[in-house]
């Protein structure tokens, strides 16, 4: 039985998640810019656009969208969870665990 992050990838669009938060650019199957976690000159931040997991190759920060929304914005692994599941459009059953299955 395929767990939350699976599910959740096939229907978010990863690509749209990343962009309210940077100014990425697309190439090919990625997303790439500078890196939110650190000050630099040159993007060194990349983003698997099919399953939204990212790594910068100058600090070696990486994650997937909830590890980036605890970071960027100091959320909870709950807080993080809610705002994907809304964002994808995706809303829990009643005493459905909220936190089950993201790899956070």
């Amino acid at each position: 039985m395929p767990g939350v992050q699976e599910n959740i990838d096939a229907i978010a669009d990863w690509k749209q998640f990343y962009l309210q938060y940077l100014d990425l650019k697309v190439k090919g199957d990625e997303l790439h810019g500078l890196c939110p976690f650190h000050s630099e000159k040159n993007p060194s931040f990349g983003i698997k656009i099919k399953t939204g997991q990212y790594k910068c190759l100058s600090c070696g920060a990486e994650g997937n969208a909830w590890t980036f929304l605890q970071k960027l914005k100091g959320m909870s692994k709950e807080e993080a969870n809610k705002t994907i599941l809304n964002f994808a459009g995706v809303k829990p059953k009643p005493g459905e665990p909220v936190v089950s299955g993201c790899m956070c």
